[in-house]
């Protein structure tokens, strides 16, 4: 009982960090993209600021969120090109 973490901060911290290596690591291959700098900036945040993490699960949300809205906007022009020429 002497070492327990009974505010929850270290084990935040530790997730934090586990981001933030997975950021850099992403980086640091080549496997980078805007989302990912984007995603680095976010952890950044959510290790600065207490009880806040999984900045990067929000950011590949919102990634996913992004990417498939823009696919239901090209089905749109698809299907309005197709109408026209019929």
């Amino acid at each position: 009982m002497k070492y327990t973490d009974s505010s929850g901060h270290y084990v935040e911290s530790v997730i934090d960090l586990a981001f933030l290596a997975m950021d850099l690591n992403d980086i640091r291959t080549g496997n980078a993209d805007k989302w990912t700098y984007i995603g680095l900036g976010v952890d950044l945040v959510c290790a600065v600021v207490p009880g806040v993490t999984g900045g990067r699960l929000g950011v590949q949300a919102l990634e996913e969120t992004v990417t498939h809205a823009d696919l239901f906007k090209l089905l749109d022009k698809t299907v309005d090109a197709e109408k026209k020429t019929s």
